[in-house]
C-alpha cells in the first residue's frame, strides 16, 4: 500500500517593510502643563499598558492632562487608520502610543 501525499507548496506570508522619511519633534524641557495623547490600537493590554502610564505621569508632573484614543479599529494588527493618528497628534503636546500583547 503506497501513500500519495501529493505537493505542498510553502508560502511565507511576509511583506517587505516600507521605509518611511521621518524627524521626531525636539523633546520638551518638562512635561507639566502638557496635554499628553495616550493612544491604543486595541491590541491586548495596550490599555492595561497606557491606564498605567497615565498613573505615574498624573503623579510625576503638575497638571499635566491626559487624552485618550482609541481609533475603534478591533483589527490592532491593520494599524491605526491616518486620520486618528493626525487628530491625537493635532489634538496634543505629545502622544504615547501602545501596541500591546
Amino acid at each position: 500500500m503506497s501513500a500519495n501525499y501529493g505537493y505542498w507548496e510553502l508560502v511565507v506570508p511576509e511583506a517587505p517593510a516600507k521605509e518611511v522619511a521621518a524627524s521626531l519633534p525636539p523633546r520638551p524641557a518638562s512635561l507639566a502643563g502638557k496635554r499628553i495623547g495616550l493612544f491604543w490600537n486595541t491590541k491586548p493590554n495596550g490599555d492595561v499598558f497606557l491606564k498605567r502610564i497615565g498613573e505615574l505621569l498624573l503623579q510625576q508632573f503638575e497638571d499635566v492632562k491626559l487624552v485618550e484614543f482609541m481609533p475603534g479599529n478591533p483589527d490592532g494588527a491593520a494599524g491605526a487608520p491616518a486620520s486618528s493618528l493626525k487628530e491625537a497628534a493635532s489634538a496634543c503636546d505629545l502622544v504615547i502610543l501602545a501596541t500591546g500583547d
